[in-house]
């Protein structure tokens, strides 16, 4: 509806959905420090301005690190990389580092005002128990609790419970839910609860592009 005229528009399927993760597959396998962002209800891997992690020559940008849109995702890919010379010895001018950091800053005024209008709703975090979260396995929510009532303790114990997390992705799809279920029906705070650990391949391969790596090894 827009003023009071109203508008309809033919569809087959309508999606929603309650927020944007940062994408923590290859940053929770490599043993980054993360934080929980409590407005997002999500991890986030630690860095500073420049995209650096707490481990040596590893830096963040885009949306591994945060959802900050397309245009400071690139922005601060070419502060990370330039940064990542900077600190091995190649000469690079720092002050147009800092220039870039200033127009990523401008960039995340707007960013504030989205995170607050689309902050996730309670129905995504801790949704019904009927609904399915880990769609891979095709476990419900209420599953989940009922194997946190059981006496699972956290994330990766509930895999052998309810193979939740087992899939493709990861926990990708699934994992913040499993979360927030955990610290909800335990009091708990999601630093404590943690998150699936990561394995490897971090993305479903094919037998033939298994089969071409090993070849180019050897």
């Amino acid at each position: 509806m827009r003023g009071k005229k109203k508008r309809y528009i033919e569809a087959q399927n309508v999606f929603l959905h309650a927020g944007v993760h940062p994408n923590i597959q290859i940053t929770q396998a490599l043993g980054i420090k993360h934080d929980w962002n409590m407005q997002n209800s999500c991890w986030e891997p630690r860095s500073d301005k420049f995209g650096r992690s707490n481990l040596p020559n590893i830096l963040i940008a885009g949306d591994g690190n945060k959802i900050l849109g397309a245009d400071s995702a690139e922005i601060s890919g070419e502060i990370s990389a330039l940064k990542l010379l900077a600190d091995n010895g190649f000469s690079v001018d720092e002050r147009y580092i800092l220039k870039k950091i200033k127009v990523k800053k401008q960039h995340l005024q707007f960013r504030k005002f989205l995170d607050v209008l689309y902050t996730p709703k309670e129905w995504h975090s801790c949704p019904p128990d009927d609904v399915i979260i880990c769609r891979c396995e095709e476990v419900t929510a209420g599953e989940v609790r009922e194997a946190i009532k059981m006496g699972c303790v956290g994330p990766n114990q509930l895999k052998a419970f309810s193979r939740c997390g087992m899939g493709n992705c990861q926990g990708r799809y699934c994992g913040m839910t499993v979360i927030n279920l955990f610290s909800e029906i335990l009091g708990q705070t999601p630093e404590k609860t943690g998150y699936f650990r990561i394995r490897t391949p971090i993305k479903p391969i094919s037998l033939g592009e298994l089969a071409n790596m090993q070849m180019k090894v050897e």
